[in-house]
């Protein structure tokens, strides 16, 4: 079963716990996606952190979130209660910008974006694991 959704102001409220949380272990950290967008219904948390991230498995434990999936860059999982899919994406200073960029955009506007740069000769892309 997928996860219905919440209101934007109940998903600001936990993205920033998390955020509140985790961000003693970033160098910087923000909250991107349809929050960000400013949807009214959100169907996940996504955020975008640069850093070492020593001690966010800490952070997740104290949670109960003893289990997350994705690359070595991508954590994913479930936010109690509510079971909230979140994503967080490591990036690092060089690509902080494109990965705002790509992380707050739809699915649809980031093609947009890059059919646009392709056009151009470019290429809008957060590199391997970014």
């Amino acid at each position: 079963m997928s996860f219905p959704g919440i209101s934007l102001v109940k998903a600001e409220a936990e993205a920033q716990k998390i955020v509140d949380g985790i961000s003693p272990y970033c160098t910087r950290i923000e909250i991107v996606g349809s929050i960000r967008r400013r949807k009214e219904n959100v169907n996940d948390i996504v955020l975008v952190w640069e850093g070492a991230g020593f001690g966010l498995i800490t952070f997740f434990k104290k949670h109960g979130i003893l289990k997350s999936t994705g690359g070595d860059r991508i954590i994913k999982f479930k936010w109690p209660p509510k079971m909230i899919p979140v994503q967080l994406f490591q990036t690092d200073e060089a690509r902080w910008a494109t990965s705002l960029l790509i992380r707050t955009g739809s699915a649809d506007h980031n093609i947009m974006m890059c059919t646009r740069a392709q056009t151009m000769g470019l290429k809008l892309a957060v590199s391997k694991g970014l």
